[in-house]
């Protein structure tokens, strides 16, 4: 009697939760991004100069935003460009991009990874090696300085890629609460679930973009062991050890790998979680500038 319960109990909240998805998708929520006018609004543009690029226009564009210092003096000498995870979108570093430490050291780029923001808004894209391609058009466009890479979660995964195909465009790689370790992805059963038609094509796209970039991470990640000794730039690795949505354990097995890396650094924050991104965001802007100076030697 008591499982029966449990049972129905269970499937009332799965069907709950599938319920408010349901309306969030139909009302148009949970895109997890920021028009140009809103963006405008929350970084503000006094003494600012905020623009907004795309790459190839016909196909596959990547949408990103730059912010510098308005006649800065001198010019920065460094390009940071900052990758998010899943799901997510270049407003997710809105207040770094207002920093007045990193503005005095860099022009600051965030840009929309395939499938989410205004990046082919819904078009999963799930390889890897593909994602790194196009986080290398938006380099390749920004190259005139010398280039951070700057991820989160999922998007540390695309910014090690990048890294390893193409080291000598790189200078340097900042990775914070990274998914990069294929054995310390958890086996995710429910994802499938969610793929299926009756249930993707009710909940809100961003999600269904994330699960569908989520299923094969672990064999993506798994084509990258060999690859690891390619990294040869200086690399800053920063995770909590209370992250329960990516383990810990990604930055110890990262770090066995990272063989030639021309400079390793580690930042381990007791007790933290995934969100240190925008729970302590004082600090990374400090680690990320820790990182520049490692650069710069």
């Amino acid at each position: 009697m008591v499982l029966k319960l449990v049972a129905f109990i269970l499937l009332v909240v799965i069907f709950m939760i599938w319920g408010i998805f349901a309306i969030c998708r139909a009302a148009g929520w949970m895109t997890f991004r920021k028009s140009e006018e809103k963006i405008r609004q929350s970084v503000g543009e006094n003494g600012l100069h905020l623009r907004f690029h795309q790459t190839n226009p016909v196909r596959g564009a990547i949408t990103y935003l730059s912010a510098e210092k308005q006649d800065p003096d001198p010019h920065p000498e460094f390009a940071i460009v900052f990758v998010h995870g899943s799901p997510g979108a270049k407003d997710a570093f809105l207040p770094y991009l207002k920093n007045d430490q990193l503005l005095n050291r860099a022009v600051l780029y965030a840009m929309d990874r395939p499938g989410f923001g205004y990046s082919d808004f819904g078009r999963p894209e799930s390889s890897l090696a593909q994602q790194a391609a196009k986080l290398m058009e938006v380099v390749r466009e920004v190259r005139e300085n010398r280039v951070l890479l700057v991820g989160h979660s999922f998007g540390c995964a695309v910014i090690a890629r990048a890294a390893m195909e193409h080291p000598e465009e790189i200078d340097g790689i900042h990775l914070i609460a990274g998914t990069l370790a294929p054995e310390a992805e958890p086996h995710n059963w429910w994802r499938k679930i969610i793929d299926l038609p009756l249930i993707s094509r009710s909940i809100p796209v961003a999600l269904v973009t994330c699960n569908r970039e989520m299923l094969p991470l672990k064999q993506e990640l798994q084509k990258m062991l060999p690859l690891w000794d390619r990294v040869t730039c200086p690399v800053t690795l920063v995770h909590g050890t209370g992250d329960w949505i990516v383990n810990f354990k990604n930055l110890p097995r990262t770090m066995e790998r990272l063989v030639h890396a021309k400079r390793l650094r580690t930042v381990t924050l007791k007790g933290d979680g995934h969100l240190i991104l925008w729970q302590k965001m004082e600090l990374m802007a400090d680690e990320i500038i820790k990182t520049i100076e490692m650069i710069k030697g």
